[in-house]
């Protein structure tokens, strides 16, 4: 019972808790010039490095459990148009690391390494989707998904991964990567509305639901301060999980004058709560670091 019930050995637990880090929050003195959105051009390629730091403590069966995990990801944003309500971006994943620690398990998966054991990060790396975003960084339109889906689908054909390529690819559905994406770049306010915003989605069929406030802070950055909820059942592994957690994120976003870009994103996150399996109930914390650097190679 002790392994089912961490979130360790539980597949979708622990896609649940790669998605939810995916959320980067949202956003005194005076600058020469704060930008109030996007200044991109055709041709601009922007690489993003993700690292993301996250450290979860169970308490099982009087047992704590404790879980340290590091992933490192990166991908570009090919400006590819420039439309009447903002940009089309390319976006493709170059890279994906990932390291973890537990009592129970150590592993480490490599998109640029051989072997099995990494062929789930190689499986979606080098694969593009088309994000169209407006000048305030919010999310108009994803497309482009089907055919990478086609793709991971078809190298994980014939693999030990190959029946779960579901799970794999449920991270590519519109919601979460509008959320993803939003969490980096919806930092400006929309013309005539309050600056701050809401995000209400399904991860792994929990509804989760993200309230960010915004405001300047020193010189050019947005600070953001953010509301988190996640309560709901899932099933996995034939057995159904409640979930409770709640909890603050906090932001800082260093953004560039003449682009508007946030070259630097700080994002710290903090969850408490617990998960029920079976009549018992599981004490967990989530702890989570996030640094964000954005540079334009064009």
């Amino acid at each position: 019972m002790r392994r089912c019930c961490s979130i360790v050995n539980n597949p979708s637990l622990c896609l649940l808790a790669f998605q939810l880090l995916a959320w980067g929050g949202l956003t005194s003195s005076h600058s020469l010039a704060r930008p109030s959105g996007y200044d991109l051009q055709v041709g601009m390629s922007i690489d993003v490095k993700v690292t993301i730091s996250q450290e979860i403590d169970q308490q099982v069966m009087g047992q704590e459990i404790v879980t340290k995990q590091e992933i490192v990801t990166l991908d570009r944003y090919a400006v590819e148009a420039v439309t009447p309500n903002g940009y089309r971006l390319k976006t493709t994943g170059l890279s994906r690391v990932l390291s973890l620690e537990s009592p129970q398990v150590s592993m480490t998966m490599d998109s640029s390494q051989d072997g099995d054991e990494h062929l789930a990060f190689r499986a979606i790396s080098g694969k593009s989707f088309f994000v169209e975003i407006s000048k305030t960084g919010r999310v108009l339109d994803i497309s482009g998904l089907e055919t990478l889906r086609q793709e991971v689908e078809s190298e994980l054909s014939g693999t030990n991964l190959e029946a779960s390529a579901g799970d794999l690819l449920s991270a590519f559905e519109p919601g979460p990567l509008a959320s993803a994406i939003e969490g980096q770049l919806r930092i400006y306010p929309e013309p005539g509305e309050s600056w701050a915003y809401k995000t209400e989605l399904s991860v792994n069929n929990l509804p989760v639901s993200l309230e960010t406030s915004f405001r300047w802070g020193e010189g050019n950055t947005i600070l953001a301060e953010g509301v988190l909820t996640l309560t709901g059942d899932i099933e996995t592994n034939g057995m159904v999980v409640n979930a409770r957690m709640a909890g603050n994120q906090d932001s800082s976003f260093q953004v560039e004058e003449t682009t508007g870009l946030p070259t630097v994103i700080d994002t710290t996150q903090s969850m408490v709560g617990a998960l029920t399996v079976g009549g018992m109930e599981i004490p967990m914390a989530i702890n989570t670091v996030i640094e964000t650097e954005m540079t334009l190679t064009e």
